[in-house]
């Protein structure tokens, strides 16, 4: 049973078919070839991702599998990258074990760092932790230490600096990714598909209007009204989006 979690269309064919039957086929004839309807679900889609709020996920990448000249090949999908974490050592060191993040939780005579908040100097809770990670990692960002990266979005090559591979970098970083939704959920959404058909209302209007008055078999004669229902079936959505997308807009600062 079709619901809101679980939509009736799932693909391009099925958005298609039903753009068809609300345009009136098979009882009518439905002047809009393959491409135009496929170009209105394009652009449908392009608008609502557009003002969608992206969902956000974590995803790791090997280092070893870092190539030099292209960097990692993301998978589709992803919209950008707004975090990076690593947990990566060169070939040949002792990894974290003597790392300022370890030291710090583990020595009791750092109370100067971490500041002591117990008798016997010991390096205090998490709270302090916490405070004191924060402060290896902005000496890192000073210091040029650690990864940063670009994201192609065409090409999809997600870079490292430094390279991993010609530094002799091994380990896994974990990237903080923006995602789109699934195509099976952008078919189906409502307003994709009152913005398809209202796109689609719009144009089957306009190849009409080449006609408009001439008179059919049966006395009948071609209107082109439904391009005018479309028009402004296509400004109340847009004002519906850009409302909705202001409202649910927060900004830090």
């Amino acid at each position: 049973m079709a619901n809101y979690t679980n939509f009736a269309i799932k693909s391009r064919d099925e958005l298609k078919s039903y753009v068809l039957r609300q345009c009136g086929y098979p009882l009518v004839t439905v002047e809009l070839t393959e491409d135009q309807i496929n170009d209105a679900i394009d652009n449908a889609t392009e608008t609502f991702t557009q003002y969608l709020l992206p969902e956000k996920r974590y995803i790791s990448y090997d280092l070893t599998q870092y190539d030099s000249t292209s960097g990692f090949i993301v998978q589709e999908g992803i919209l950008s990258f707004f975090d990076i974490q690593d947990s990566s050592t060169v070939l040949g060191s002792v990894g974290d074990l003597f790392s300022p993040k370890n030291v710090l939780w583990n020595a009791g005579q750092y109370p100067v760092i971490l500041g002591s908040i117990s008798a016997g100097m010991k390096s205090g809770s998490f709270t302090t932790l916490e405070i004191a990670l924060q402060y290896v990692d902005l000496i890192n960002r000073m210091l040029g230490q650690g990864f940063s990266f670009s994201f192609d979005n065409f090409t999809r090559q997600l870079r490292l600096n430094p390279d991993p591979v010609a530094n002799h970098i091994v380990g896994w970083i974990v990237m903080g990714a923006n995602f789109l939704p699934a195509d099976s959920y952008l078919f189906g959404e409502r307003w994709v598909k009152a913005y398809t058909l209202a796109l689609c209302k719009k144009n089957l209007g306009y190849v009409r209007s080449k006609f408009d008055g001439t008179q059919l078999l049966g006395g009948g004669k071609i209107n082109a009204a439904i391009g005018a229902d479309g028009d402004k079936e296509c400004d109340k959505l847009l004002d519906e989006i850009q409302n909705f997308y202001k409202a649910n807009a927060f900004f830090v600062g």
